[in-house]
């Protein structure tokens, strides 16, 4: 890591200058980096030419960051992670809303057609339910056996689904 020191500037209408980088050193540990300046309410960043890091200035102080390049695969496979972890908490929120609205309607779940209107009543946010797809519509879930074996539907994701079991619990099975 790098520590680096600089001459900040604020004008009257609350800009920050780089005047010069004062210090600049290596191996140094992550948790001593600090703020080194006060000024005005201002949010930009501003690289710092030549030199690996970035300023930060936001709410009156300026702070530095590291820059450090990023393996695309690595940026893809982080990207398709928090895919299909949105995939599973959809799931999650519409298992859980499939569970409610049954246990109100005597067991029985919704037909596919509606199972979107019907199940909004029972989530805070409407858009979880979009990529829904129910697969044992107008269910009685007190007639099913095994309820941690049965599928009651899914959410598509990247690369997958998302399995949504009679027992409340998902799954995430990969194409």
């Amino acid at each position: 890591m790098q520590r680096a020191e600089f001459l900040a500037r604020a004008d009257l209408n609350g800009n920050a200058t780089i005047e010069s980088v004062l210090n600049y050193q290596t191996n140094v540990e992550p948790q001593k980096r600090s703020k080194v300046a006060r000024i005005q309410s201002v949010d930009k960043i501003q690289l710092a030419p030549d030199l690996p890091f970035g300023l930060m200035i936001r709410r009156g102080q300026i702070s530095w960051f590291e820059i450090v390049p990023i393996d695309i695969k690595v940026l893809e496979y982080a990207e398709l992670s928090s895919a299909r972890k949105l995939a599973i908490h959809q799931a999650k929120q519409c298992g859980l809303a499939l569970i409610m609205y049954a246990s109100d309607n005597d067991d029985v779940l919704p037909d596919s057609a509606g199972v979107r209107e019907a199940i909004l009543p029972y989530l805070k946010d409407s858009s979880i339910a979009s990529r829904l797809v129910l697969t044992m519509p107008r269910a009685n879930m007190s007639e099913i056996e095994d309820p941690a074996q049965t599928r009651l539907g899914y959410v598509e994701g990247p690369g997958g689904r998302a399995i949504i079991y009679a027992d409340g619990h998902v799954k995430w099975i990969p194409d």
